[in-house]
Parts: structure tokens; C-alpha cells; sequence
């Protein structure tokens, strides 16, 4: 049974690395993108909550791509907060993945929504494209436990969807011209 559990798991990130290969070749956008993959991903960490980041340096905001959540998922953008929510900003452009305990945030309605949807900690592992920092992914719920291999598969994931994020972005300005 664990070998099939195994199997399964293993097909499931599969699924999920070929749907954002897909996704870059039929040059869909980066709301597309996240937007694809968000359930799929949240239910194979095994977590109440996760969500695609991505960084606006210029106004200190986070704006959510895609958002999944046990009972609804979110596409596009309008949700935005501060890049506080993230940790240390200077680590994610390192590589360092940031783990946050909701309750040492400063209050407000982002961190109430957080405690509310039962996201106690969460990990926010950075989406480096090109040696730039554009987003992170970030999930977590109750436990402050984020196993290695939960964590290498956020880690794989959030290579590829920044990768294909930015290939979105330059086929986006490149459409422009």
C-alpha cells in the first residue's frame, strides 16, 4: 500500500511539473499558470493553505497569483500586503526558505484571515528565475513541521513556476511591441 501511496505521489508532481510546462509552451499568462496548479499543489503538501506570490519591490507588496484554500481557490490579481508577511526579503534572495508563526506578525487583517483559515506557521520558499527574486510560494497551516520532502517538493515547483512566470511576463512585453 505505502508503495502505491508512493506511486501516486509521485505521479501527482508529475501531473503538476508538466501542467506549468504546458502552461509556458501555450504561453498562457502567470494568473493561468498559478491558477492550474494551486489545488493540485496544496493538496499533495498536505496543508489548509497555499498561495503563489509575487513581489511588487517598488510599492513593498506581495499580490497573490493564486490562492487555494480547503474550501475556495482565488485566481488573479487584487489581493496584495506587505512584503513584511514574507520574512526576511534579503534570505528568500538567497534561497533560504522563510518560516513565519502568524502570531509574532503585527495584527491586522491579513493576519487575522490567516489565524481564521487555521494557518498557525507557513514557509515561504522563494521563486528565483534568472538570479532574481520574483514571488515565493507560500503554504502552511498548524503544525510548525514542514517535512524535507514537502519541502523539496515546494522547492521544485517554485523553480518551475518561476521560470515559467517570467517567460510569461517577457512574452507579455514582447506581444506589446
Amino acid at each position: 500500500a505505502r508503495l502505491v501511496e508512493a506511486h501516486e505521489k509521485r505521479q501527482r508532481r508529475l501531473d503538476i511539473l508538466r501542467g506549468i510546462d504546458r502552461a509556458i509552451a501555450g504561453e498562457e499568462s502567470p494568473d493561468a499558470i498559478a491558477g492550474a496548479v494551486i489545488q493540485p499543489l496544496r493538496e499533495l503538501l498536505g496543508v489548509p493553505r497555499a498561495v503563489i506570490n509575487v513581489f511588487d519591490f517598488a510599492a513593498g507588496e506581495v499580490e497573490w497569483l493564486a490562492a487555494a484554500g480547503r474550501r475556495r481557490i482565488r485566481t488573479g490579481p487584487g489581493v496584495r500586503y506587505s512584503l513584511k508577511l514574507m520574512g526576511d526579503i534579503d534570505a528568500l534572495r538567497r534561497g533560504e526558505a522563510q518560516v513565519i508563526d502568524t502570531h509574532s506578525l503585527p495584527p491586522g487583517p491579513e493576519v487575522d484571515a490567516l489565524l481564521k483559515s487555521g494557518v498557525h506557521v507557513y514557509m515561504a520558499i522563494p521563486m528565483i528565475a534568472g538570479g532574481d527574486l520574483i514571488g515565493a510560494l507560500s503554504f502552511g497551516g498548524e503544525l510548525h513541521l514542514f517535512p524535507a520532502e514537502q519541502v523539496d517538493l515546494a522547492r521544485e515547483v517554485a523553480t518551475q513556476l518561476a521560470i515559467a512566470i517570467s517567460q510569461a511576463r517577457l512574452y507579455t512585453r514582447i506581444k506589446q511591441y
